[in-house]
């Protein structure tokens, strides 16, 4: 059984990288105080829009401890879902859907990848622990966990950024009650630039990082329930048009060029989906649309949704 703290860090960390994870670092359980802060402030100011969940209670969402009170410390995973760039490609589904929905969902995938790490870590550290997978389906805050544990620094995007993957890490957490040696948090590298801020076409970015969701392509097109405001798709050129998401203020960061591709298979487009075009999207019945993007984020679209998604456009 290993019991140094350090060691059996390094022990983690090493299963972790073999189970394909291509980002680990550790994060206490303690309070987030500062986002915490920001996250109150959103709240107030009406930037989470639709998003009740993130409205109930939000100092709570910052403390960990106050879900699992016998949480000791947060190994946070980031997994990189980058392919060839789909600018360079003829492909329609570039302009239409996020290159993050175009491959099997994020969730299933890391859930699953996490569930197997944590079921061979015991064997790996030779004790039993106690433990909780989440994948962004736990009123945690995993971005600014993911930031203490030093998987990468928070940009204007509002997104996590690594000097390596850039944003095109999905994260996940394994709660732990087991004493590890935490990171220490990467310093912010977006300096004064502003190329997301300046590139989002609805203007939802600003300098702290904060997004206003109410303006966001990404949150309207996904998890928005009522109709889009007309004012919002008209901000946007034929070249930003997106029916599921949006990857303007990722494009057009310096740290997401030249980036490595993703060794994980299940991220990549299908091809059904990556060839379809706006007229074939439209023509698509209830049917054919669950069965094409089964497993995909697009899954969690109701077919009413996608409708209204597309007759935005119009």
């Amino acid at each position: 059984m290993i019991t140094d703290p350090d060691k059996l860090t390094g022990a983690v960390k090493k299963l972790a990288k073999e189970e394909g994870f291509d980002l680990v670092g550790i994060s206490s359980a303690e309070p987030l105080t500062q986002a915490g802060q920001r996250l109150r402030r959103a709240v107030q100011i009406g930037c989470t829009a639709g998003m009740s969940y993130l409205q109930r209670n939000p100092a709570q969402r910052a403390r960990p401890q106050a879900l699992f009170p016998w949480a000791r410390s947060i190994i946070c995973v980031g997994l990189n879902y980058h392919f060839v760039p789909l600018s360079t490609t003829k492909n329609h589904c570039r302009l239409l859907i996020s290159r993050y929905a175009l491959g099997r969902d994020y969730h299933l995938v890391l859930a699953e990848k996490l569930q197997l790490f944590k079921d061979k870590l015991p064997r790996t550290i030779g004790r039993e622990f106690r433990s909780r997978v989440a994948v962004d389906t736990l009123a945690l805050m995993e971005k600014p966990l993911a930031q203490r544990a030093g998987v990468g620094w928070g940009g204007k995007n509002s997104l996590v950024i690594n000097p390596e993957y850039g944003s095109w890490i999905f994260l996940g957490e394994l709660l732990s009650d087991l004493d590890l040696t935490f990171d220490e948090p990467i310093e912010n590298q977006c300096g004064n630039c502003r190329a997301c801020i300046d590139a989002c076409p609805t203007g939802a970015l600003s300098e702290l990082g904060l997004l206003d969701a109410r303006k966001c392509l990404s949150y309207l097109t996904t998890e928005h329930k009522g109709n889009i405001p007309p004012q919002v798709f008209g901000k946007t050129s034929k070249k930003n048009v997106c029916i599921y998401g949006c990857d303007i203020c990722q494009e057009v960061c310096p740290f997401n060029r030249d980036t490595p591709q993703t060794k994980e298979q299940q991220f990549h487009p299908r091809a059904e989906t990556l060839d379809l075009n706006i007229e074939q999207l439209r023509s698509l019945t209830e049917p054919r649309f669950k069965k094409l993007f089964s497993d995909t984020p697009l899954a969690r679209l109701s077919y009413q949704q996608f409708r209204r998604n597309l007759q935005s456009l119009t």
